[in-house]
C-alpha cells in the first residue's frame, strides 16, 4: 500500500546526497569543468529562459516526422534503433535554436547520452513517471521530451514545480522516495511541511520539445484523457567535443526501453574523440 501524506517517509538529505553522488562521486562536475575549458565557440546568453527557470519549450520536429515516428512506435519497428534515423533526429532536435539553449546552460558542447520512445495510454496506472519525482542524475543533466503529438490531442502535459518550490520540498524531505511511494498529489504534504506548491502545466504542440532539468525540478506526466501520448525522450549531458563528432567517434546514445541507467561519463581517446 502506498503511503498517505501523513505517513510519508521524509528524507531531508536524500536529494542532496543523490546529486552529490553524481556531481562529486561520479565526477560530473569535474567533467563539466573540462568540457567548458575545451569550449571554442560562443554559447547562448546566460540569461536564457532555460537558465532562469530550468525549462523551456522549442519547436523541434515537423508534422510528417512526428507521424512517421508514431507509426513506427505503434508497429514496434526495429527502425527506431537505426543509427541513421537517430542521427537524423538528433540533427533536427539540436538545430540552432536548441543549440542556443543547451550551450547557454552547459557553457560547453553536449551530446545525447540515451534516448527512448514512449507511448502512454489513458488506462496507465503503474507508470511511476506519472507521479511527482526528481530524476536521478547530476545537476548538469538535461532532458528533452519531444512531443510526437500535441497536448491538445492527448490532454497530458508535463507538470513541474518551479526551482524554489522543488528545492524547498526536497530539503523538507521529498527527495527520492521509493518508486512505489511517489505521490500523485503533493499539495497535502506540502501544506503539512509549510511549503508552497503551485504546479505548472506545460502545454506542447506536435513536434515541440520541452527541455528541462529533471534533477532540480519536481515533475510528473499526466495520464492521457484522449489519444495516446507519444514522446521521444533524450538525455543530454556535457561533452568536450560537439555531439556530431562524438557520434562519429562511436559515442552514440544508447536506447532505453524502460527506466534509464546511469548516464556514462564521456572520456577522451588519444585522438581527441569521445569514447564509451
Amino acid at each position: 500500500m502506498r503511503p498517505t501524506e501523513a505517513r510519508f517517509p521524509l528524507d531531508p538529505t536524500g536529494h542532496a546526497r543523490r546529486l552529490a553522488e553524481y556531481d562529486s562521486g561520479l565526477g560530473w562536475t569535474a567533467h563539466l569543468a573540462r568540457c567548458r575549458a575545451a569550449f571554442r565557440r560562443p554559447g547562448g546568453p546566460r540569461d536564457h529562459p532555460l537558465n532562469r527557470t530550468l525549462y523551456t519549450v522549442l519547436p523541434m520536429l515537423d508534422a510528417a516526422t512526428c507521424a512517421e515516428l508514431r507509426a513506427l512506435i505503434d508497429g514496434d519497428s526495429d527502425r527506431l534503433l537505426d543509427d541513421g534515423l537517430i542521427l537524423a533526429l538528433l540533427s533536427r532536435l539540436f538545430a540552432p535554436r536548441t543549440d542556443h539553449a543547451l550551450t547557454a546552460f552547459f557553457r560547453s558542447e553536449y551530446l545525447a547520452d540515451w534516448f527512448s520512445f514512449q507511448r502512454a495510454e489513458a488506462d496507465e496506472t503503474t507508470n511511476p513517471s506519472l507521479r511527482w519525482h526528481f530524476d536521478s542524475g547530476s545537476t548538469w543533466f538535461l532532458k528533452i521530451l519531444c512531443y510526437l503529438n500535441g497536448t491538445e490531442d492527448h490532454g497530458a502535459p508535463t507538470r513541474v514545480l518551479n526551482a524554489a518550490q522543488s528545492a524547498a520540498l526536497a530539503k523538507a524531505g521529498y527527495g527520492f522516495p521509493e518508486v512505489g511511494d511517489r505521490l500523485d498529489d503533493l499539495a497535502p504534504l506540502a501544506a503539512r511541511l509549510g511549503c508552497a506548491c503551485d504546479p505548472i502545466s506545460i502545454p506542447a504542440a506536435e513536434g515541440d520539445g520541452l527541455i528541462f532539468n529533471p534533477q532540480l525540478l519536481l515533475h510528473r506526466g499526466e495520464r492521457p484523457d484522449g489519444a495516446h501520448r507519444y514522446l521521444l525522450q533524450v538525455c543530454v549531458v556535457p561533452s568536450p567535443i560537439p555531439w556530431h563528432a562524438a557520434f562519429r567517434h562511436g559515442r552514440k546514445p544508447r536506447h532505453e526501453a524502460g527506466s534509464s541507467r546511469h548516464p556514462r561519463l564521456p572520456t577522451r581517446d588519444p585522438d581527441g574523440g569521445a569514447t564509451r
